[in-house]
């Protein structure tokens, strides 16, 4: 789930070509996988990216929180959202990304038809 928010995020956000340099890039320098560094550790996640991309780490962190607000109802100001980034809480973050997958299985599961429609 995280790594599909962080694709859809920046190849939507940036493009295609972003996310594919985001993750080697970023992957390359924290020598570990991305997705699970950034659940285990986030404050490290974004300070690995604000080395690399500077100030365009707020950009990349907006992206996401975007698309995380536009799939379900997130009661954070993008403010917050970073906030729990950057401090590292992992509680907040996982329960944010456990909201979200419960939201993309519900709206995976088979709707009901009424017969005859």
């Amino acid at each position: 789930m995280i790594e599909e928010a962080f694709r859809e995020a920046l190849s939507s956000g940036f493009s295609k070509d972003f996310y594919q340099l985001f993750v080697f890039y970023v992957g390359r320098k924290l020598s570990r996988d991305l997705f699970d560094t950034f659940l285990e550790d986030p404050n490290r996640v974004y300070n690995e990216i604000e080395e690399i991309y500077g100030y365009g780490v707020v950009f990349i962190f907006r992206a996401l929180y975007d698309y995380i607000k536009a799939k379900i109802e997130l009661n954070l100001s993008f403010d917050q959202f970073l906030h729990i980034v950057r401090s590292g809480d992992k509680d907040a973050l996982r329960r944010i990304f456990v909201m979200l997958s419960e939201d993309k299985r519900s709206s995976n599961s088979p709707i009901p038809m009424e017969e005859g429609l």
